[in-house]
């Protein structure tokens, strides 16, 4: 049916672990970007593709109206990599369903959020051309399961880093031309170094690095979590689930 499509692509919701929804043979949550390749691949590189990530706990598809259910959703750290893992595997849009069944107010719904508003800062970086000359940044070691995507924007360089395993790595990334002598790791408060055109980082497991060479950058990333450290009383809500009201 791609032949008829504009855009393809395919939602996976691979939380929690073993993830049971694919009939790929990885049951991680970086089951997310083999099936982003499958539909790369199913449309030649011809076409866009949108990914349709988690936005809902599975044990929510079935919970009576009203009713308060234990479902186990995704983290913060799991989102984060599950959008990145899209991006660097070639996605060209993301799109989360299920929040319909997700718990208002809640640490999930206000995470997702901060995480749309972390990749909407990105917007203009992620909507560029992917560097695919002799400059482009490439990784050195570990030999396999990281991945990275690199954009030039206004002669700045950003470089997504992506580790698509659950051990701790520590990645050496060439970056042939780069001059600056560290790179500011956005979002996360931190800078790396650069010797020799190479950096050198530690990530976690299905961690995510933003590597630029940007000071004027401004890695925001807004903050909901008052809306469920803080909810509002009961007789409020009901007042928001009113039609129109929200």
């Amino acid at each position: 049916w791609n032949r008829a499509t504009d855009v393809a692509g395919v939602d996976i919701y691979p939380v929690p672990e073993p993830q049971q929804q694919s009939d790929l043979p990885n049951k991680t949550i970086s089951v997310v970007g083999d099936e982003c390749d499958k539909n790369v691949a199913a449309v030649n590189g011809e076409k866009p593709i949108f990914m349709v990530l988690q936005g809902f706990g599975w044990a929510e598809l079935s919970r009576p109206p009203g009713q308060p259910i234990e479902a186990v959703m995704p983290t913060f750290h799991q989102s984060r990599f599950m959008a990145y893992q899209s991006i660097v595997h070639g996605a060209n849009g993301i799109l989360y369903w299920g929040t319909h069944y997700t718990q208002k107010p809640s640490r999930f719904w206000s995470e997702l959020r901060s995480l749309v508003s972390e990749l909407a800062a990105l917007q203009h970086v992620l909507s560029a051309e992917t560097l695919r000359d002799r400059n482009a940044a490439r990784v050195l070691r570990p030999r396999t399961g990281v991945r990275l995507l690199h954009k030039r924007v206004g002669g700045f360089n950003y470089v997504i880093v992506v580790n698509e395993t659950p051990d701790r790595v520590r990645a050496e990334i060439a970056l042939p031309g780069l001059r600056a002598t560290s790179l500011r790791r956005l979002f996360d408060k931190a800078s790396v170094p650069v010797a020799r055109q190479t950096a050198r980082l530690s990530l976690t497991g299905y961690d995510v690095a933003v590597l630029s060479d940007d000071q004027g950058f401004v890695d925001v990333r807004k903050d909901f979590s008052d809306e469920w450290r803080n909810p509002p009383p009961a007789s409020d809500r009901a007042l928001l689930r009113e039609e129109g009201n929200l």
